[in-house]
């Protein structure tokens, strides 16, 4: 179904418009997606370029999950070596393997996660330690709530707090201090 809107760069996506998907060249989105893409179009739902945008995004959300999901592991064995071998108590331990588990999130993610951001290294890690402060107080805080109150080990409780936190830190890196949400 042709789009009844004139053509023009807001409607250059729809499908028979001029430059739209029927003449687009693959390479706009992956090939495997383009079949479902045009139902969508014809449904009258969004355009490639919305649905290349959205893709981006989940593409950029799951390389941070692999990113963090890493360093989670990172700081879970430093967790575990600081208290059960070295009997640190579990507050600064989990301070302490915390920041240097975000700090190599940090490398790791504004090389591949966070691309495309015009903030300089120094200026971007400055605020990333502000907002990775900020996590760090969260986490500590809700390690003793749930160890404490709620009586879990600490191992579960950080990995419970680690998916609240770390949604919170990578809505706060994307839009705050990376500045890339919808680009790149």
């Amino acid at each position: 179904m042709a789009s009844s809107a004139p053509p023009g760069p807001d409607n250059a996506i729809r499908r028979g418009a001029p430059g739209g998907i029927a003449e687009q060249a693959p390479s706009a989105v992956h090939l495997h997606a383009l079949p479902a893409l045009r139902k969508i179009e014809r449904a009258g739902g969004v355009g490639v370029a919305e649905a290349s945008t959205m893709t981006r995004g989940w593409v950029r959300f799951l390389k941070y999950v692999g990113v963090g999901g890493s360093t989670l592991v990172l700081d879970l064995f430093l967790l575990y070596l600081l208290i059960d071998r070295f009997q640190v108590h579990y507050v600064p331990a989990t301070a302490l393997a915390f920041g240097i588990a975000v700090s190599i999130n940090y490398l790791i993610s504004r090389r591949f996660v966070f691309t495309g951001t015009l903030r300089s290294v120094h200026a971007s890690y400055g605020i990333f330690l502000l907002i990775a402060g900020a996590g760090m107080g969260a986490v500590t805080g809700l390690m003793v709530v749930f160890h404490e109150l709620f009586q879990l080990p600490y191992l579960p409780a950080r990995i419970i707090i680690a998916s609240i936190v770390g949604l919170w830190t990578y809505g706060m890196n994307l839009y705050v201090n990376f500045k890339v949400a919808g680009k790149h």
